[in-house]
């Protein structure tokens, strides 16, 4: 080989490995960009799914997160049942037994009980689902990631925020 082929073949190598970053840096963006655009419903059912309830279980703490305050026994009973409306629906005391299954799951302290009226999810519940729901879309212990676009700037990205919206964009080395 000549000195031609040489800085050809060094060029065409340098030119590989930076290939090989962007296409790094890409495959971290898409996914990031997954998990920010994943759903709460995918979110929700994948902690669920962690937590090893049912879909019925899935159902009843879907509507105590989403209802802030009390739910009724009423509420939980159509949350259970409503996906599947030809099924024969059980007694309407399975709540209260559905009920002692998600505590002995998540905590007995996550739900309390309004004695005659229904449910409410704890603030300790809340702040449990929460912080479930957050590893889910970024990863345990994420915070602001630094990662590079297409052109080389650097976007810090957001990973716990909803969207994950690039937070700022800079030139490298600023």
């Amino acid at each position: 080989m000549d000195d031609l082929e040489q800085k050809q073949m060094a060029s065409l190598k340098g030119r590989i490995k930076w290939l090989e970053e962007e296409n790094d840096q890409l495959r971290e963006q898409v996914r990031q960009a997954h998990a920010a655009l994943t759903s709460d419903d995918d979110r929700f059912s994948t902690v669920c799914h962690k937590l090893h309830l049912s879909r019925q279980l899935e159902q009843m703490v879907r509507c105590l997160y989403k209802r802030n305050g009390l739910v009724t026994k009423e509420q939980l009973y159509v949350s259970m049942y409503a996906h599947r409306p030809d099924a024969d629906w059980a007694d309407q005391k399975i709540i209260d037994v559905q009920v002692c299954k998600i505590r002995a799951k998540i905590g007995k302290d996550m739900i309390d009980t309004v004695w005659g009226r229904g449910y409410t999810l704890t603030e300790k519940g809340r702040e449990f689902l929460k912080n479930k729901l957050e590893e889910v879309q970024g990863g345990e212990g994420s915070s602001n990631t630094k990662v590079a676009d297409a052109r080389g700037q650097i976007v810090d990205t957001i990973a716990g925020s909803p969207q994950g919206y690039a937070s700022s964009i800079r030139e490298p080395g600023t």
